[in-house]
Formats: C-alpha cells, sequence, structure tokens
C-alpha cells in the first residue's frame, strides 16, 4: 500500500508540472511586433498575381479585384501564378489548390470570355476574391 501512495503522489507531482503553463510578460513594442506577425500570418492578401503570356489590365494591385485580359485568339491557354502576403495562405484558381508563388495548371480559354476565379484564404478563414476575365 505504501508504494502505491508514492507512486499516486509521483504521478500527481509529474501531471502538476507538465500541465503548468508559462506566461512572458510582452513590452509595448514586442506586442506591436507580435500582432503585426499575427496579422501577417492572417492575411488574405494577394501580394502579386501573374498569367503567363498576357498582360494584366489595370496592372496588378493588391486592392483591385477584377482584371481584363485581351489575347491572341490563337492562344488556347494560360497558366497563373499567384503570390500571397503569407505564404501559408490557402490559394484556389477556379476551385483547384496553388501554392503561393507556383503556377497553376493550364487553364483552357473559352471562345469568348473566361472567367479565372482566385480565391485567398487565411489562417482565421477569412476570404478574398480576384477576377481575371480573358
Amino acid at each position: 500500500m505504501k508504494i502505491f501512495k508514492r507512486l499516486l503522489i509521483i504521478i500527481i507531482i509529474l501531471s502538476t508540472f507538465i500541465s503548468c503553463s508559462f506566461i512572458k510578460t510582452l513590452s509595448p513594442g514586442e506586442f506591436e511586433n507580435e500582432k503585426e506577425n499575427f496579422e501577417l500570418k492572417n492575411s488574405s492578401v494577394l501580394t502579386n498575381l501573374e498569367i503567363t503570356g498576357v498582360t494584366i489590365n489595370p496592372v496588378f494591385s493588391s486592392d483591385a479585384t477584377t482584371y481584363n485580359v485581351t489575347v491572341a485568339s490563337s492562344l488556347m491557354s494560360v497558366k497563373v501564378t499567384p503570390t500571397a502576403e503569407y505564404s501559408n495562405a490557402a490559394i484556389k484558381i477556379n476551385g483547384n489548390t496553388v501554392k503561393s508563388g507556383n503556377q497553376s495548371g493550364d487553364i483552357y480559354l473559352n471562345v469568348g470570355i473566361t472567367a479565372i476565379k482566385i480565391e485567398v484564404t487565411s489562417y482565421d478563414k477569412k476570404k478574398k476574391q480576384a477576377i481575371a476575365s480573358i
């Protein structure tokens, strides 16, 4: 019985030690840096958008949500390279996942207008969309 009581006491001590949490006090400057880092990680902003073989109009801006692109009728497909402000943001192009800074697969162009939907979702699920009409 004595061994059981000692073992129980050791388990309680260990579980108390393991479940302890440590709190770090931040100075106002450190707090602002941590806040900026958190906000940046939760960003759904594009910092660049490229479409192969075409010029985007208007010129890329992270505030713009629509782009018009004119292409030669002989162009059959394009690839889109979106770059997010934070590299771990989830990016989808026409519903297909593309990693920030990487090219999408071929997007085949229809006769007439083809809409390409670019959607960026931050870690905290905030979404921002842009549409490129080709």
